[in-house]
């Protein structure tokens, strides 16, 4: 998710760097920043209690944001040493959001897709984003040959 005082620490170590808005933004941060949060499942910033108190636990671990890329590299080598095929299931979220900040996702999303395969509807992997408009882009626009998905959830998510 863009947001990113809902399931880090950014605001313990980044205090004067929210928006106007008073939430915290991944694209204002730079990948070294990034890095040295401390991700948690998904909390209230407001009062720190779980969002979802089933899932796992909020506290005493000590997990780190990966990349897109770092998570491919995971699996392809975890494939390799075990003789599997286990396939990806990404989802590019809120990409109107970030082309409203000057990123397009989606295509960094692709290219990092092609460097690792993932190029053809026989491939392992599913594409899946809410924004329909975005997926035609992707297929039409971006060229983009894999296999789509179109998530439909709450219209209070503002997904789309």
């Amino acid at each position: 998710d863009p947001e990113l005082d809902t399931t880090t620490n950014v605001k313990q170590l980044f205090p004067n760097r929210a928006r106007e808005n008073g939430r915290y933004y991944s694209t204002d941060f730079t990948l070294t920043e990034l890095k040295s949060l401390s991700v948690s499942e998904r909390f209230n910033p407001e009062n720190k209690q779980p969002i979802y108190p089933s899932r796992f636990p909020l506290n005493g671990y000590n997990f780190k944001i990966s990349t897109l890329e770092e998570e491919i590299q995971f699996i392809q080598g975890l494939n390799k040493s075990t003789g599997k095929n286990v396939g990806i299931y990404p989802e590019i979220k809120k990409p109107f959001w970030h082309k409203q900040q000057g990123k397009d996702i989606s295509k960094i999303v692709i290219e990092i897709l092609n460097k690792y395969g993932y190029k053809s509807k026989d491939d392992k992997i599913y594409l899946q984003t809410f924004d329909f408009d975005e997926l035609k882009r992707i297929r039409n626009e971006l060229g983009y040959k894999g296999k789509l998905i179109m998530l439909i959830g709450e219209n209070n998510w503002n997904e789309s």
